[in-house]
């Protein structure tokens, strides 16, 4: 069965991120083990398999996650709109859109826990001087509490670079 997405969604980021990282339809077709016809298909049908969407997306360079949208007021749920997101977070958000870029109104603890298992320093420094560091060990500690493989390959340099912003930051105040 075919999934169907609207034309600014799913595929379209995918194709969108692909060339913005300079990735010709060719190289993505040939790293995604797709025909450049099934490519062209997909990008003008905007649907395809979910098989096809993940490889395209690996090919990529990206993430397909499925996050849990976050609570909303009764008022809220009966209109489309979503709910404002405070302006401080937001920052974090425009700076790293490829930690959730499927989900761009993703909780706050998605973008932390996101930049955890993808562990760049200078994404987690970012992070905790906009969250706070206690607020990313908090995190890490959720995501170690039931330790998947991803959590297991992170761990070394997570917990490493956690424990380096924490010296930073101490060394800092004195």
């Amino acid at each position: 069965m075919a999934a169907q997405f609207d034309d600014d969604t799913l595929i379209a980021d995918i194709f969108r991120e692909a060339a913005r990282k300079n990735l010709p339809q060719k190289e993505l077709a040939s790293r995604a083990q797709l025909s450049e016809e099934a490519l062209s298909r997909m990008k003008s049908r905007g649907s395809a398999r979910l098989s096809a969407v993940m490889k395209l997306a690996r090919a990529a360079g990206v993430r397909i996650a499925i996050v849990p949208e976050t609570p909303r007021s009764t008022a809220t749920c009966a209109t489309s709109e979503r709910p404002e997101t405070p302006e401080i977070p937001k920052r974090f958000r425009d700076r790293h859109p490829e930690l959730v870029w499927s989900n761009r109104g993703a909780d706050d603890a998605v973008f932390i826990q996101r930049a955890l298992l993808d562990p760049r320093f200078t994404t987690l420094l970012d992070a905790a001087q906009e969250f706070g560091i206690a607020r990313l060990e908090q995190e890490w500690d959720k995501l170690a509490a039931s330790p998947s493989k991803e959590v297991q390959r992170a761990q070394p340099a997570t917990s490493r670079m956690l424990r380096n912003i924490r010296h930073g930051f101490e060394q800092a105040s004195r």
